[in-house]
């Protein structure tokens, strides 16, 4: 069994190129049943030029030549030029299909095996019928397989390169830590089965549960905000947030970036330690997509990745409105940071949010500002326990578009002398 502490990461070393194919490699993995590489020059970090097509459509030609002679499967899908979305795949009537994929925008592999659903099924432990239906996503490289298990409706994820493991054993951490806590049982997934396989990949299975597709609306964000911010803190709960490990460790995660951030960090505790913000359980992504809806009723939270027992929940609430809106306008999470910490929101809907929250919560607009700033903090501990480290334009605009937004808005905070909070605590060290 895998152990795993839900409240100490340890970093991990991630390569960006490299990453953007594992998922994909570990689809193949498990349609072939062996080892399959895959081209990172075709499929880039960003969304593929007609170059990466043209090469993603010539190594698809590549394994039909070195395929000939054996058993094999055909693998493709809408969205897999950009890794992304289910994967199809065929072990009969190939040339039929082929002629629907010989096009630059759906590119296809065939990879040896002719059973590929005895090749999942015998990989993951899932139930060969109904047939399994993998997917994959352009932001981790696990493999999720809706597939049976023992004749139940299950999620299982799989995973093979040492970051698809750590997201597994994360989950699996934070579903026992939250099983623990029985305000939420009726809401979680049940785990069927957690283990590491031989070849060093690991496998998650999960009761799956049913819900609605995922659909943004106002009044799912309300009644999930609502849901959250009102459930009753046990007495022997009751504490205080804190959050001074993690910002210890993001001196260690982007040091060249500590200047600028270390007066943002002592300006933080000092009015933590005023505000003395009450503690309970929190998610750590609870976004729309994170809660699974039945009509106007919550059915199932999903993704506890990253949970905490002495989290904020307000931070998740702040998360919730700011996140799914950035999901639904496919923007960033810190460009919506940005426009609170600059009093710039420019959806209504969120703005009216917002003002709601910092009533429901009894603070004001500058408190609301210091959660964005907790927030901020907590995501950049998350990406640096990560390992994500390495991307140009995370760093862009993460650090250097949002660093002077908070500057200015700190030194605003500090009356006739606006640079007096960020001097002094520059002053300190």
């Amino acid at each position: 069994m895998l152990q795993c502490s839900p409240d100490k990461l340890s970093p991990l070393e991630v390569d960006p190129q490299r990453h953007v194919v594992c998922a994909i490699e570990g689809a193949l993995r498990l349609i072939a049943g062996e080892p399959v590489q895959v081209s990172m020059r075709a499929y880039p970090c960003t969304a593929p030029g007609k170059t990466e097509r043209l090469l993603q459509v010539f190594h698809g030609v590549a394994g039909v030549l070195t395929t000939t002679g054996r058993n094999r499967s055909l693998v493709s899908g809408e969205q897999l030029a950009y890794r992304n979305g289910r994967i199809d795949y065929f072990a009969d009537h190939l040339i039929s299909h082929w002629r629907a994929f010989g096009k630059i925008d759906r590119p296809f592999f065939v990879v040896p095996g002719g059973e590929p659903v005895k090749s999942i099924s015998a990989i993951t432990g899932c139930d060969p019928a109904p047939v399994p239906q993998l997917y994959i996503s352009d932001i981790h490289c696990t493999v999720v397989v809706m597939a049976n298990w023992q004749g139940y409706p299950a999620v299982i994820h799989y995973g093979e390169c040492d970051d698809a493991v750590d997201d597994i054993v994360k989950r699996a951490a934070g579903y026992a830590l939250v099983f623990q806590d029985g305000r939420f049982a009726p809401f979680l997934a049940r785990t069927f089965s957690f283990r590491k396989l031989a070849d060093g990949s690991a496998i998650i299975a999960q009761s799956r549960i049913e819900s609605d597709p995922y659909e943004f609306s106002w009044s799912k964000v309300d009644r999930a905000t609502e849901f959250w911010l009102t459930r009753e803190v046990p007495r022997e709960r009751q504490g205080f947030y804190q959050i001074d490990s993690r910002l210890s460790d993001l001196r260690q995660f982007f040091p060249a970036y500590i200047d600028s951030i270390t007066p943002m960090m002592d300006v933080f505790r000092e009015w933590c330690e005023l505000a003395r913000l009450p503690a309970d359980l929190s998610h750590g992504d609870f976004w729309l997509g994170n809660v699974l809806f039945k009509g106007d009723q919550i059915v199932g939270i999903i993704d506890w990745e990253w949970p905490r027992r002495n989290g904020l929940p307000l931070l998740d609430a702040l998360y919730m409105l700011l996140n799914s809106t950035a999901r639904k306008y496919q923007v960033t999470l810190p460009f919506y940071l940005r426009q609170l910490w600059a009093d710039e929101v420019e959806d209504h809907d969120l703005a009216v949010r917002l003002e709601s929250l910092c009533t429901q919560s009894g603070m004001d607009r500058d408190d609301l500002k210091f959660i964005g700033l907790a927030l901020w903090f907590e995501t950049l501990w998350k990406v640096g326990s990560s390992g994500w480290v390495n991307l140009d334009l995370w760093f862009n605009d993460s650090f250097h578009l949002t660093i002077p937004v908070i500057q200015t808005w700190l030194e605003s905070r500090s009356g006739d002398n606006p640079h007096r909070i960020v001097s002094a605590a520059m002053s300190a060290r």
